[in-house]
């Protein structure tokens, strides 16, 4: 029985955010913790650059809700950085803090090494930040831009089913309000 472990969790707050994804606002400074449990020492931070498709296909799964594809293919990804961070375990829940070179939006691939464990996530960062709501047979889409504070007018949204593939369900348009509604 193994007790340590590695885990990657935004930075910002949000400690909710960990695992295999990890959203962010383009308004949001890019910096991620890594929280610990009996792991100290030196770690390695491997950044790399990520493509929505790469994103979708990591998260498909079974009927069970496991993931068909446990990992990505970083053959397909853009190496960004690689850096090494101190580790330190504690309780505090502060973990180690490190700071990413991201642009405004894109999707990137972090791991994290330190001696047996790791630990990966993507993250996604965007300039747009959606609500959505379940209505009548449809769903609703609200969608505004993080640095002017206001609705979007114009643009898509397309609605997914990742169950043992990349199925699309619905698309909706984005009016001038910043709403879109599936039909």
């Amino acid at each position: 029985y193994d007790n340590s472990f590695i885990s990657i969790s935004s930075a910002n707050g949000y400690s909710y955010q960990s695992g295999a994804l990890i959203s962010m606002a383009s308004t949001d400074e890019p910096a991620l913790n890594i929280n610990s449990y009996n792991v100290n020492g030196k770690g390695k931070v491997i950044l790399y650059e990520a493509d929505a498709d790469t994103l979708i296909n990591f998260l498909i799964h079974d009927d069970k809700y496991e993931q068909i594809n446990k990992e990505p293919n970083l053959a397909r990804l853009r190496l960004v950085q690689e850096f090494s961070v101190d580790i330190r375990s504690g309780g505090d829940g502060n973990g180690t803090r490190f700071t990413l070179p991201l642009s405004e939006s894109g999707v990137w691939f972090v791991r994290v090494e330190s001696g047996e464990e790791e630990t990966s996530a993507f993250i996604m960062r965007s300039n747009i930040g959606t609500v959505v709501k379940e209505g009548d047979n449809e769903y609703i889409f609200w969608a505004q831009n993080y640095k002017t504070k206001r609705s979007i007018a114009g643009g898509s949204v397309k609605l997914l089913s990742l169950l043992k593939g990349r199925n699309q369900i619905a698309q909706a348009e984005f009016g001038k309000d910043g709403i879109a509604k599936t039909v």
